[in-house]
């Protein structure tokens, strides 16, 4: 599946690489019998190893793009997630993908920890649609001028 992420500089890697290996390898005819779906996806995968190995070359607004819930990270990074609620209004959180099982909430899932009650602790927990990676943080000489 073609993203609007997933085109760009590194899509363009991805194609010289092809042209390469189909064109001076001789095997143009084996690439074109792969099924058109699992070329996508192969394309796909090479071009986030290659945005994530270099991410001068993906164009800032991709990086600042929604993405669908699944493709996020779960493996604890803190990353912007969000939805619609039930009154059609967008929300959102800096949250991450919890696994600890708790007395306080429904893990695993999304969580920033707040709780959702005073006096007695439940965690919440989000059931986001969407999420995007926090940008990086500003230059330590930004924040200490001299």
């Amino acid at each position: 599946m073609t993203t609007p992420e997933g085109k760009g500089m590194a899509n363009k890697v991805v194609d010289a690489i092809l042209f390469d290996l189909t064109d001076r390898r001789g095997i143009k005819n084996a690439w074109h019998d792969i099924d058109d779906d699992i070329q996508e996806e192969i394309k796909a995968k090479w071009a986030a190893i290659i945005a994530k190995s270099y991410p001068s070359l993906v164009p800032r607004a991709a990086l600042e793009a929604w993405r669908d819930i699944e493709s996020a990270p779960r493996d604890g990074a803190v990353v912007q997630i969000g939805w619609w609620d039930k009154t059609k209004k967008w929300q959102t959180r800096m949250a991450w993908w919890e696994t600890a099982t708790m007395q306080h909430g429904d893990f695993p899932g999304w969580t920033d920890w707040a709780c959702r009650s005073f006096g007695y602790e439940e965690v919440e927990v989000y059931t986001p649609t969407h999420w995007m990676p926090l940008p990086a943080p500003p230059a330590r000489a930004a924040l200490n001028p001299q």
